[in-house]
């Protein structure tokens, strides 16, 4: 699965990267009369904290185990390009580069807690909704394709024995990885970005069925 989660990857950041050079040299065409390609690709960087995890609960035989959230980070180089306007919005596409982490802890009698770092690839649609000269108003949503590189993963048990692993996939997660949606509110001023954002998984993996993801981010950005 893990060959599979790379394969595809490496064919979106392909398609990502054509299709960016494309950008480019449209960039150097004159701009169109009409209300469509209004504007040029604007790069941007975004980095934030959050509350990262996965599903709230586990079953594993007749127990129960109440999952929560650990703090997180995500990283993201992105760019958006207009391609309809009106006088106050516009609607975008644009796509994220993204490093990220996910996680889980129980502070039940039996104790768990793991923690994940992965590549994220986003496409996005958006609109920007203009409030003031400089200020904007930023919605958008897509999908995304994760693939975890390296965790850490520790358990005790009932009798306080305890059990840890960690370093590149090859054995607790060796299947791990996840697809699922983005969502994201924030606000531009000028140049200077605030927001939220939040993930959800949707791809219950057939071994490890508890990583679904389930992020929260408070993000700071700037475009390029």
């Amino acid at each position: 699965m893990k060959k599979y989660f790379l394969i595809a990857c490496l064919i979106f950041l392909g398609l990502s990267f054509q299709s960016q050079a494309q950008i480019m040299r449209s960039s150097s065409v004159s701009k169109s009369k009409t209300k469509k390609n209004t504007t040029n690709a604007v790069w941007y960087f975004k980095g934030g904290l959050g509350g990262v995890g996965f599903n709230e609960s586990y079953e594993d035989k007749d127990e129960k185990y109440e999952l929560s959230n650990r703090l997180g980070y995500k990283i993201d180089l992105g760019l958006k390009k207009s391609f309809y306007s009106q006088n106050i919005f516009s609607v975008y596409w644009g796509m994220d580069f993204s490093l990220g982490s996910r996680g889980f802890k129980n502070g039940n009698y039996h104790y768990i807690k793991g923690f994940t770092h992965s590549i994220q690839w986003s496409p996005l649609i958006g609109a920007d909704i203009k409030l003031s000269d400089d200020i904007s108003l930023d919605l958008h949503i897509g999908p995304y394709l994760l693939l975890d590189y390296y965790g850490s993963y520790e358990a005790r048990n009932y009798y306080n024995d305890n059990y840890k692993e960690s370093g590149l996939f090859e054995s607790f997660s060796d299947d791990l990885g996840d697809i699922g949606g983005n969502f994201g509110i924030g606000v531009w001023y000028n140049n200077i970005y605030i927001g939220l954002d939040f993930q959800k998984g949707v791809w219950e993996n057939p071994i490890y069925g508890l990583y679904l993801t389930n992020n929260w981010m408070f993000k700071i950005g700037f475009t390029l």
